[in-house]
């Protein structure tokens, strides 16, 4: 129980920096922008399970 608190805090911690680190960025302006989506949807006999996931491209930059 006590590396759950751990990992907590280190994931707010993380969570604060980043969007922190955003804050103070300048605003850019979006030329092109890309968005490759890849989805599997797998069944057998009532099991099914389902994935999804995207990949960003911003002004040729993937994020």
């Amino acid at each position: 129980m006590h590396r759950i608190h751990i990992l907590c805090l280190i994931c707010l911690w993380w969570l604060i920096t980043v969007s922190t680190a955003a804050a103070n960025e300048t605003p850019h302006q979006v030329k092109a922008l890309k968005i490759t989506t890849l989805s599997t949807m797998l069944a057998d006999r009532g099991i099914g399970e389902w994935g999804y996931a995207a990949l960003v491209e911003v002004d040729g930059t993937s994020e």
